[in-house]
């Protein structure tokens, strides 16, 4: 019997989905699912961008694109931190004990 491997997933905020919302500060910072639900600062709170990716407004579109960039750009960003590096961890440590 083959053993099974659980699949790499990561958690935002002790949570395995993430709301697809994005606040923008007046100092043009962004905040990305639940910090955007959190936000308590001054700013555009950003939701159902995805819709407007095939807008025939130009400049929404344009904004829509802008922003889920920004989106993916966050879950990489968070599953680089989460799965990649503790892989690495593992991994070097694993090669230390060999040495």
């Amino acid at each position: 019997m083959e053993s099974k491997e659980m699949a790499d997933y990561v958690l935002f905020e002790n949570k395995d989905t993430l709301p697809t919302l994005i606040h923008k500060s007046i100092e043009d910072s962004y905040f990305i699912g639940y910090e955007a639900v959190n936000a308590a600062i001054k700013g555009t709170l950003y939701q159902n961008f995805k819709l407007d990716l095939v807008s025939t407004d130009e400049h929404t579109r344009i904004q829509a694109i802008e922003l889920t960039k920004i989106f993916f750009q966050y879950l990489y960003k968070t599953y680089y931190e989460q799965i990649v590096i503790k892989k690495l961890h593992i991994y070097r440590g694993a090669y230390r004990q060999t040495l």
